[in-house]
């Protein structure tokens, strides 16, 4: 067994654990007071607590603009088309080509913000804004049907660039489905003819980091000849290039 301390002994351990507590209480006491100031301080508070929570702010406040954004070239591209299919329609001639670079054309004064967006896309306006109109005849499907008939859509003349309703008999679409060139809303289905103009154009986020995605819309109107019963057309090619097609 190991033999028991002496007084002596205890008092000199006694000591030198008295001397290092004072060692080490002149060496850190600095970093302690330092401590209990941090644990105890309020000041700076709502600063930091901005500084973490700016980059959020920050971030949602960009994608609200990016979104009002997103929903107003929704609501200018369908007041474009709109515009545009009530124009056509009031035609009490038949639509030359120099109608449609003129209805085309209008599309500067209803929606401006696409000379912007064409310019930051390197290209002319009239690419980032893609607008083809059209006259669609309904026919009965039984030539002999004389009430509660049948129709087929039949597109009479259209006219556009790369995109346009294309010559022939539409497809006959649910309502509310999403729009296409080649179809038609059942609701649609009746005797007479329509005026259709299609109107899309690709959203891109003007914010680079906010990543909603480029979007395409696309936005169709339809109207009735306000003074004839149709509205032919002249085969031609406006100033922009955009052939003016009579479909036999």
């Amino acid at each position: 067994m190991p033999a028991p301390l002496s007084a002596m002994n205890l008092l000199m351990m006694a000591a030198r654990m008295a001397r290092a507590e004072m060692i080490w209480g002149r060496r850190y006491a600095p970093v302690a007071r330092l401590i209990h100031r941090l644990g105890t301080c309020v000041r700076g508070i709502a600063t930091i607590e901005f500084a973490v929570i700016a980059p959020a702010l920050i971030a949602v406040s960009l994608g609200s603009v990016e979104v009002i954004n997103l929903l107003q070239q929704d609501r200018k591209l369908e007041t474009v088309a709109t515009t545009m299919a009530q124009m056509i329609s009031r035609q009490t001639e038949p639509f030359t080509p120099s109608d449609n670079q003129f209805v085309f054309d209008s599309a500067l004064l209803l929606f401006p913000q696409v000379v912007t967006e064409a310019r930051v896309r390197n290209q002319s306006w009239s690419s980032t804004l893609q607008a083809s109109f059209a006259s669609v005849e309904f026919r009965p499907k039984d030539p002999a049907c004389a009430k509660n008939c049948a129709y087929d859509a039949y597109v009479l003349w259209s006219s556009g660039g790369a995109v346009r309703r294309p010559c022939g008999r539409l497809r006959q679409l649910s309502d509310g489905a999403e729009p296409a060139y080649d179809g038609l809303p059942s609701a649609l289905y009746g005797p007479g003819t329509v005026i259709v103009v299609d109107v899309a154009m690709t959203y891109r986020p003007l914010i680079g980091f906010v990543d909603l995605g480029a979007r395409r819309f696309h936005k169709v109107a339809y109207y009735a000849p306000r003074y004839r019963d149709q509205i032919e057309a002249v085969r031609g090619t406006d100033d922009d290039g955009n052939a003016l097609v009579i479909c036999t």
